[in-house]
């Protein structure tokens, strides 16, 4: 036979309500086995992995704005570039981009390079044009009515207001 008593801390202030509090058991037949009690599994603070992830959350959306910002911000190319040969204008582009890649603009022309915005030297509107054709590489910044001679072709780059009162003086 098992007897037992528990007491309790609260047992006074019980007592002082009128509640008693004297609660025993007693059990016949039972056989009592020894339990090891088992420590609950130590869990680590994961606070200052949530802070850092946070942390580089941020950092990372703070990231993106400042490039979405500044891709917002860069400058567009504008006017128009015609492409002469011996003289005679062969193919004419509207610019309105932050950058022209050239072969992609006259595929099969064997023109290479890139069109970039840029500022001239008195703080005029340019074109920064690096280009490759027929084993010539040239490098320069044209203003407005500006040309250039790379291998056989002439690149000559036009104001977008410049080549609008073009037009208008030649009646299109």
């Amino acid at each position: 036979m098992v007897r037992g008593a528990v007491d309790s801390p609260w047992r006074e202030a019980a007592a002082a309500m009128g509640v008693p509090l004297a609660p025993r058991f007693e059990a016949a037949g039972v056989t009592l086995t020894p339990v090891k009690p088992e420590l609950p599994i130590a869990r680590p603070d994961l606070t200052p992995i949530i802070a850092a992830a946070a942390g580089a959350l941020a950092a990372v959306l703070a990231l993106v704005g400042v490039v979405v910002a500044l891709l917002r911000r860069r400058p567009k190319l504008h006017g128009s570039l015609a492409i002469a040969r011996q003289g005679a204008t062969v193919r004419e582009f509207v610019l309105d981009a932050p950058t022209v890649d050239l072969a992609r603009a006259w595929p099969g022309a064997g023109l290479t390079g890139t069109l970039r915005p840029a500022t001239s030297r008195d703080g005029v509107e340019a074109v920064r044009v690096v280009a490759r054709a027929g084993g010539q590489k040239v490098r320069t910044v044209l203003r407005d009515d500006e040309a250039v001679n790379v291998g056989e072709l002439t690149l000559r780059w036009t104001a977008q207001r410049t080549r609008t009162l073009e037009m208008v003086n030649e009646g299109l």
